[in-house]
């Protein structure tokens, strides 16, 4: 990820308006009247900027009730229990993709979804092998898996080390130079077993017990240079200079940045997407079937597709969103990032997660579990 100038002020500006998002949207949500007039939300808490919001609420006069998870199984969770009061959620495509199958999600009334022109083709055909014909969510943010560094502390140990490469994580003879400044891997089976699958050249959603065992012998011999699989410590760990590597999001790598810049360490973090291919996720904008306000919920999405609207936001936390007429309001740093916003060739690499069958998480599991315990 680039470290130029005006990223680092993108970063930090993330950063003060997350923050002061959290508190006004709280403050909001405390206030809300119950009536018909508002569209109740739920999303990550770094997800919609105050900003958006209060411009939505001018526009529409439609008043936002913003409630945040704290991960996607409390939003299954809560999902499938029903009566969630929530007219917007977020999911991954992935749960979303669960969710449609239990009869959780609403279908979309396009024709209440008059901007959903906007949106790239290309990234709604990743997103119909989770929703089929693209009726129950439109695409909000999305990312990548990939190699988070240190640049400095990586030179140190190798000349012209391949960070836009799997190898500096699945190949023992490159991770090792980098075991004494400190190597983590995200704790997501799914992801990583489909991401080494994918790497050795075998299909990432296999239900062959053999390749899950050739992926368990690669992972074996990487696991003595592993300091940890602590999801929720990369970020801080990477942004303090206490991992120098790390197999993770592509937002964990802009965070880490944005923290070290904050701290004035001098610690630079920079992220790189495979070129071997590597897992993309999306969020969804989507409608719960039994959403209070369906129709305020549809003027909130229609909303978010705006060009110059889901521009701000990506200009603002760094990730790439799926509407193609923003292009033109991204700031150019970003838009031009080629790990934020892949070039096609590498965009043709990745891949989204799919749901497995029964048989094959049980293979899966027993071979991460095998991996993270060094058994």
């Amino acid at each position: 990820m680039s470290a130029k100038t005006g990223t680092r002020a993108l970063y930090r500006r993330a950063l003060n308006t997350t923050a002061a998002a959290c508190l006004l949207i709280g403050a909001a949500a405390s206030q809300a009247s119950a009536d018909s007039q508002q569209v109740n939300i739920t999303a990550w808490a770094e997800y919609f900027p105050r900003e958006v919001l209060d411009s939505f609420e001018a526009e529409t006069g439609i008043f936002v009730v913003y409630d945040y998870f704290d991960s996607l199984e409390q939003l299954e969770t809560k999902m499938l229990a029903g009566a969630t009061n929530y007219d917007v959620v977020l999911p991954s495509a992935l749960v979303a993709n669960r969710l449609m199958q239990v009869g959780a999600l609403a279908e979309l009334d396009q024709e209440k979804l008059p901007n959903r022109g906007n949106l790239d083709p290309k990234i709604m055909e990743f997103l119909s092998r989770h929703d089929e014909d693209n009726r129950f969510g439109v695409p909000y943010l999305w990312g990548t898996t990939g190699v988070i560094h240190n640049p400095a502390l990586i030179a140190e140990r190798m000349e012209n080390a391949p960070v836009e490469s799997l190898r500096m994580i699945f190949d023992p003879d490159v991770v090792s130079k980098f075991a004494d400044c400190g190597v983590a891997i995200i704790d997501s089976p799914e992801e990583i077993m489909a991401i080494a699958l994918n790497y050795l050249g075998l299909n990432p959603f296999t239900s062959d017990k053999a390749d899950f065992d050739k992926a368990y012998e690669m992972l074996a011999e990487v696991w003595p240079h592993v300091r940890h699989f602590k999801t929720a410590s990369i970020i801080n760990d990477l942004a303090r200079g206490d991992l120098c590597l790390a197999l993770g999001w592509s937002g964990d790598a802009g965070l880490a940045n944005a923290r070290a810049l904050e701290a004035g360490n001098g610690v630079e973090i920079a992220y790189s997407i495979p070129q071997e291919g590597t897992e993309v996720f999306f969020d969804f904008m989507s409608v719960p079937d039994d959403a209070p306000h369906p129709e305020n919920a549809h003027a909130f999405i229609n909303y978010m597709m705006k060009p110059d609207v889901i521009a701000s936001v990506t200009n603002l936390y760094y990730y790439p969103n799926g509407n193609q007429a923003s292009l033109e309001f991204v700031a150019p740093e970003i838009r031009n990032d080629p790990n934020v916003y892949p070039a096609p060739e590498r965009m043709s690499k990745l891949f989204p997660n799919l749901p497995r069958d029964q048989k094959s998480l049980r293979l899966l599991n027993r071979a991460w579990t095998r991996f993270k315990t060094g058994r």
